[in-house]
């Protein structure tokens, strides 16, 4: 709506046959630029609003991704401590087998040298006999101990071979210090990593790495 002011120069323009004085002239252009700021203040307020509103919209929709997030790097996390204590946990019980067997084992060795010392004796054929049973079952018990070794790993290995087995990242130890490198194979392909920590924040690399732990850990 325009201003009485206005209204009534226009009233004055159409009752006058001649023309306006320009004292009246120049009253009416201001009046006029004063409206037309007016009108398009009220459009840029509007476009404001309006882009204001998508900003909000936007910032929801950030802030539901980042909670989202948030709950599957939780939820990742408790998975891989889980795991991780249940490595432990096995490591301790590989090393408590391991103890036993080394301890049957010196028990047979002990019998096994018993057995001998008889055989020298006249008479001695079943000594002997029991011998050759003990001799195999110590050769069984020295089998069963190589393979709880090679299963019984050192903690800090198995971990670092449980850590390849989530994230299947391949490092690259030669690059210059301040770049992250290396091959993470995924199922369907081999993609290579680079990245300068000057250029990227320490949250935003590790959200990125965790982005590519697969969704069944």
């Amino acid at each position: 709506p325009h201003s009485p002011s206005f209204l009534h120069s226009l009233l004055f323009l159409q009752e006058t046959a001649g023309f306006p004085p320009m004292e009246e002239l120049e009253e009416l252009s201001q009046e006029l630029l004063r409206e037309l700021s007016s009108g398009c203040t009220e459009e840029l307020l509007r476009r404001g609003l309006e882009r204001r509103e998508r900003l909000d919209t936007r910032l929801l929709e950030a802030q539901r991704k980042a909670r989202g997030l948030t709950e599957g790097l939780a939820e990742a996390e408790a998975k891989v401590f889980q795991r991780l204590q249940e490595a432990q946990a096995d490591v301790q019980r590989l090393r408590r087998r391991s103890q036993e067997l080394d301890t049957e084992l010196e028990r047979v060795q002990g019998t096994l040298s018993s057995a001998k010392d008889r055989t020298q004796y006249p008479g001695a054929a079943r000594g002997s006999c029991g011998g050759g049973e003990l001799q195999e079952q110590l050769r069984q018990l020295e089998h069963d101990k190589d393979e709880e070794e090679e299963h019984s790993l050192p903690p800090d290995v198995y971990v670092a071979q449980l850590y390849y087995e989530i994230s299947r990242i391949n490092w690259d130890y030669s690059a210059e210090p301040g770049r992250i490198r290396g091959i993470h194979y995924g199922p369907d392909i081999a993609v290579p990593l680079d990245m300068d920590e000057a250029q990227h924040s320490g949250t935003f690399v590790s959200d990125y790495l965790w982005g590519l732990v697969p969704t069944e850990w």
